[in-house]
Order: C-alpha cells, then sequence, then structure tokens
C-alpha cells in the first residue's frame, strides 16, 4: 500500500501518457535501488525481499489501471453495469510468481485480465461508444505499454500473458 500512497499524488499530476509511463519508470528504478541495497543486508531474508518486489509490482499494476481507465474513458465514456449506475469492474490477475508473492529481480508478471460483464456499452467519449469486451481490450493493451514498453527510462515489468484461458489464442481480457 506505501507504494501506490506514494504513487497516487504523482498519477494526478500527470497529463499524458508519456509523463505518467515515465514517472512510474522513475519509482520503480528507485525502488529496485532501494529495495537491492537492503537486499545486500544479510538480516534482511530472501522473502522480505520477493515480497518487496512482489508488492512493486502489485502497486505499478494498480496505478496503471488508474491512469490508463482514466484515458480509455475520456476516449469512450464511462462503461457502466447494464441497468446501474455502477462502474464495470475490471480485475487484474495475478498469476506465476507475482500471483505467489515471489517476483524476483528479473522476473515477468504473469497475468490475466477479467472484466464484469459482456452486456452494454460505453457512454461515448472522444472515438465514440465501445461494447465491454472492446473498452476492456484497450484497456489491457494501455496497460501492457504503460508496464512493458522500453523506452529511454527502461521498462517497468515485462506482462505475460500465456497463462491466460487458451493462451496466446485467446482474447486478451476475458
Amino acid at each position: 500500500r506505501e507504494h501506490l500512497d506514494e504513487l497516487e499524488p504523482a498519477i494526478r499530476q500527470c497529463h499524458s501518457l508519456s509523463d505518467f509511463c515515465a514517472m512510474l519508470r522513475r519509482h520503480k528504478q528507485l525502488e529496485y535501488l532501494r529495495i537491492g541495497a537492503r537486499d545486500l543486508d544479510p538480516s534482511v531474508t530472501m522473502e522480505e525481499t520477493v515480497r518487496e518486489l512482489t508488492a512493486l509490482a502489485e502497486a505499478s499494476l494498480q496505478a496503471a489501471y488508474q491512469f490508463c481507465r482514466s484515458e480509455v474513458e475520456k476516449d469512450f465514456g464511462i462503461l457502466t453495469v447494464p441497468g446501474t449506475e455502477s462502474r464495470q469492474r475490471f480485475v487484474v490477475l495475478g498469476m506465476g510468481k507475482l500471483g505467489g508473492g515471489e517476483l524476483n529481480f528479473s522476473s515477468d508478471i504473469d497475468v490475466i485480465f477479467l472484466y464484469e460483464d459482456d452486456e452494454g456499452e460505453s457512454s461515448g467519449g472522444r472515438k465514440g461508444k465501445a461494447t465491454p469486451r472492446e473498452f476492456f481490450s484497450d484497456l489491457g493493451k494501455k496497460i501492457i505499454q504503460v508496464m512493458g514498453e522500453v523506452t529511454e527510462d527502461g521498462f517497468i515489468f515485462r506482462i505475460d500473458l500465456r497463462l491466460r484461458p487458451l493462451g496466446a489464442n485467446g482474447p486478451l481480457v476475458q
């Protein structure tokens, strides 16, 4: 939670996807340095280190989700559960080492993207309206871009989607 507490004010200050990506990459670099230096202390256990790396990845994913959902809502409007005012929910399910809380410094993160309901349509934005699959596919692509795209600031975490149902042949979001 502490990573997200540090990131939330910065998220609100970012006005573009590139600004957000650069900020998140700088945060990851600083945290890797801190976690790595702490890992050199013989009294720090491997379990503590992998727990910290996992917490960093989880917070990075949450921050990416929040920023990217806001961007997708600008494009397509708000997507609610049909017949309600409630926003459709979206889950980034951590699998593998992320799900087990065992990330190391070279780990990629295995995830599955899940959303609540196939029915309905978004309210409309600068790119029009979208079905839930279109809306959440766009959201998933943006999260993958934010987390894994290599820039001059490096990358945050590589995302591996091969553990999702039907692997690479299946839809990006379920």
